[in-house]
């Protein structure tokens, strides 16, 4: 379990390593007006722009779309609102579980801001009627900490608070503490790598556990659906350079325009690192879509499923409705 530890952690820093090494860092010989988020330099990006106010986007300055995904956190500061609704199989033996979720990000300034998450759950087992109630409340911090043209990294802390029913299998019953930094890499042509890595630790009862993601994105303007939006001359195209509000003068837009769509690839996983259960690893594959039927509103479905035993589910769907605020 140690050799396994110290491999993702090596693998990770070897990454952020080579996303930051001068031969990345030279995609940094932009105009001004190009790139202007933060200052230039990576110890100096830790300095400035805290208190700014917060700025909406999209897109990066070059033109890259910012996809949000369904398992693994974004590494800069949204205003988003989602609706997920989750339907999970044999989260244990002989269990179904559905879940709707409230998700709230809020951008406090430009590289500070907060997520709340509000799930009401039900519970089916084979054995007994199904049981319906809130589950647990979390609340997240996140600060970006760098900016480069094509590469972002955020640090974000999660308290999950134990206001679900234990007893009745609506929540885990203790506060949880889930410290985890976030990346994004540009790719080019609209693709994009994402990746989380993190430890989650009980409270009360001291279990720990690692869990890591890494995701891949390919967006693309897709068909546009509404016969009534009058899309002319508005379908993007790289590169991007925004200005406040919906649309600039040429055409280009702040938000994903309508029939903008994401093809999305999460791999997600969890390690035990505390006894009774250290060592034991799980991996989940999700695929995905998302889809703008109308400027500031999405649609998402994805499906989850384990890629080996041990597993903790059999397979979950998660339909989205989101909203750009």
């Amino acid at each position: 379990m140690q050799r396994f530890v110290a491999t993702c952690g090596g693998a990770w820093f070897a990454l952020l390593l080579a996303l930051l090494s001068p031969a990345n860092a030279s995609a940094q010989q932009f105009s001004e007006e190009t790139w202007s988020l933060f200052p230039t330099g990576i110890l100096s990006q830790l300095r400035g722009g805290w208190l700014e106010p917060y700025e909406h986007r999209h897109f990066t300055p070059l033109g890259t779309p910012l996809v949000h995904l369904f398992l693994i956190e974004p590494a800069l500061p949204h205003r988003d609102l989602f609706l997920d609704y989750r339907i999970t199989n044999n989260p244990e033996p002989g269990v179904d579980e559905q879940e709707l979720e409230l998700e709230v990000e809020w951008g406090l300034t430009r590289r500070l801001g907060v997520l709340l998450e509000v799930p009401y759950v039900g519970v089916d087992p084979d054995w007994g009627p199904m049981r319906y109630g809130w589950g647990d409340l979390a609340v997240a911090g996140r600060a970006w900490l760098i900016a480069l043209p094509r590469f972002y990294l955020s640090a974000n802390l999660e308290v999950e608070v134990p206001t679900g029913d234990a007893a009745r299998d609506l929540g885990r019953g203790e506060t949880a503490l889930a410290p985890s930094i976030t990346t994004w890499q540009d790719l080019g042509q609209w693709w994009a790598l994402h990746g989380q890595l993190g430890t989650e630790v009980g409270v009360q009862s001291g279990d720990t556990e690692l869990f890591f993601g890494l995701a891949l994105t390919k967006s693309f303007q897709g068909p546009v659906l509404w016969a009534f939006q009058d899309t002319h001359a508005h379908e993007p195209e790289p590169p991007y350079h925004h200005h406040h509000g919906t649309e600039d003068h040429d055409g280009h837009w702040h938000h994903f325009p309508p029939g903008f769509t994401s093809l999305i690839l999460e791999l997600v996983g969890t390690t035990e690192l505390s006894s009774p259960g250290a060592g034991r690893t799980v991996c989940e594959l999700l695929t995905g879509v998302a889809y703008t039927p109308v400027e500031h509103w999405e649609v998402r479905f994805a499906v989850r499923a384990p890629l080996f035993k041990p597993n903790r589910m059999d397979v979950q769907y998660i339909f989205t409705l989101a909203r750009t605020l």
